[in-house]
């Protein structure tokens, strides 16, 4: 029961955290974009200032118009600025300021509708149309898309009724109403139907990365995925002056786990022990199975000392706490640090050259390069 409650917790984990790494990746692919729509619709505003100034009898309503217009056109200008150079940073805080530019812009149409006298339905009608296919097709949460496109149907409605009253035909108001609601009603299922269908597809991509660079048993890297990280990690430290360490693990008597509890027991212990080991690292370490129960951990901008009290607390724990049942498991470690030559087989051999000796003085043990083997402390 308890397993089960701790992988549904797990599952929703994974969901929120691929959620938001969907919403980030949409952020970063549609940049371009969103930067040409908020770019575009500040320089429209300055366009539709000319029928404004046209049509607009009253001078308070021209200055109202003018005021405002430039106003948005500012708004948007400095939010096409901002997301062109990056500083919009995550997906919440693009979609509350679009959200509230799309509010400004859908509030300036309604105070320009109304200083016209008097307003031409049919023609703010399209406007508003066009207003809700903008605001739904626009990169936002869908919740924050539909409640705005709702609220702003409604009031442009109701805004028609009472500024327009009795000169307002009841045929025309109604088809209106009609078409813009039908118009609402396609652009919410395209929207969320799209919103899925990019969703999904982001999904299985990202399983297929997923399965390309995990070790399907344990959970823990594979190969290719060291080797990545190994090649990304090297260079960064060599260009920056910072230490990286390379530690090779293997479980001391595993053949006897194995023979004593059975295969599907000791891959227990693997995934068991592969989960203790991630819950004590950095987000930029990375462990990594070699093979069997040896694995690797490789951990970026630390020194030697370092990975020793990185790897005693390892060790700490695997002796207090068992990984499976009440099986407790002891591992030999094998340390080497990157020097400026080195590559990722050098680093390998020499760590485990010093793991085998840490086994061979007994197990439980640390090899590093100043002294053949380093005590444990439990």
């Amino acid at each position: 029961m308890a397993g089960s409650v701790q992988n549904t917790v797990d599952n929703q984990d994974r969901q929120f955290s691929l959620r938001q790494a969907y919403d980030q990746d949409q952020l970063i692919h549609n940049r371009f974009f969103i930067t040409l729509i908020a770019l575009s619709a500040g320089l429209m505003q300055l366009v539709f200032l000319v029928p404004d100034m046209i049509h607009l009898s009253q001078g308070r309503a021209r200055l109202a118009s003018l005021v405002l217009r430039l106003a948005v056109c500012c708004a948007c200008l400095a939010f096409a600025w901002a997301n062109h150079r990056g500083r919009v940073r995550t997906y919440r805080q693009y979609c509350l300021l679009a959200t509230a530019l799309e509010a400004a812009a859908v509030l300036l149409f309604l105070v320009v509708f109304l200083q016209y006298d008097p307003p031409h339905y049919i023609i703010q009608a399209m406007g508003m149309m066009i207003i809700i296919m903008l605001v739904m097709i626009i990169a936002n949460r869908y919740r924050y898309k539909l409640v705005l496109s709702g609220l702003s149907l409604i009031a442009f409605l109701v805004l028609s009724a009472v500024r327009l009253g009795a000169r307002l035909d009841l045929n025309e108001f109604l088809a209106g109403a009609f078409y813009l609601t039908v118009v609402l009603a396609l652009c919410a299922i395209f929207s969320r139907r799209l919103d899925k269908h990019m969703y999904f597809e982001f999904q299985a991509k990202h399983q297929l990365i997923h399965l390309s660079s995990v070790d399907p048993l344990t959970g823990a890297c594979n190969r290719t995925r060291l080797i990545e990280a190994w090649n990304h990690w090297s260079a960064w430290n060599r260009r920056y002056h910072q230490p990286l360490s390379l530690v090779l693990l293997d479980i001391d008597n595993f053949k006897q786990i194995n023979d004593q509890l059975g295969h599907q027991e000791a891959d227990a212990v693997l995934v068991a022990l592969v989960r203790l080991i991630q819950g004590q690292l950095r987000d930029t370490d990375l462990l990594a199975r070699w093979g069997g129960d040896e694995f690797v951990l490789l951990l970026p901008n630390t020194t030697p000392e370092q990975a020793v009290y990185a790897i005693k607390r390892m060790q700490r724990l695997l002796a207090f706490k068992p990984l499976i049942g009440s099986t407790t498991v002891r591992c030999s470690f094998g340390l080497a640090a990157m020097q400026a030559a080195s590559s990722l087989d050098d680093l390998i051999r020499l760590a485990d050259k010093r793991m085998y000796a840490a086994k061979k003085a007994g197990g439980n043990q640390i090899g590093t390069d100043s002294l053949p083997v380093t005590s444990s402390p439990v």
